[in-house]
């Protein structure tokens, strides 16, 4: 009696286990869900893991710089200035090879439009340090 009480519940543990790594590694889709830990059942000495692929950023990055440079004839990208957040900013100045950095103003937030001034050229023109109003991002 005592033996067959101990296969029950071993054989309800187990089933009880295999429900879990099923539910748990496996959401409604059938995809890997993104945070899934499988555990290897009773008596297995292997375990396996889920590690979600890890994703590389896109673009260049930026450095932000406390000067300005005012527009000349050879600062800017034509077609300035163009309105966007900073991350749209960034990923235009990013896609464009002629686009070395861009000047935007310190009082508008990350996430509102403002103005981008897209330079074409900053280290060959004068900049403005500390400027109250502006400041630029260089492209790394």
């Amino acid at each position: 009696m005592e033996t067959t009480m101990k296969i029950m519940i071993g054989g309800a543990l187990f089933l009880v286990v295999v429900l879990i790594i099923i539910g748990v590694a496996v959401n409604t889709r059938g995809k890997p869900a993104a945070t899934s830990v499988v555990y290897a059942a009773p008596g297995s000495t292997t375990g396996a893991v889920y590690v979600p692929p890890v994703v590389a950023p896109t673009g260049p990055s930026f450095a932000l710089q406390d000067y300005v440079v005012y527009t000349t004839a050879t600062s800017d990208i034509p077609g300035n200035p163009a309105v966007g957040t900073l991350d749209q900013c960034k990923t235009a100045c990013g896609n464009n090879i002629a686009c070395v950095g861009f000047s935007r103003q310190k009082s508008v937030g990350d996430a509102e439009p403002g103005q981008c001034w897209y330079k074409r050229d900053i280290n060959g023109q004068v900049k403005t340090n500390g400027d109250a109003t502006w400041h630029t991002y260089l492209k790394l």
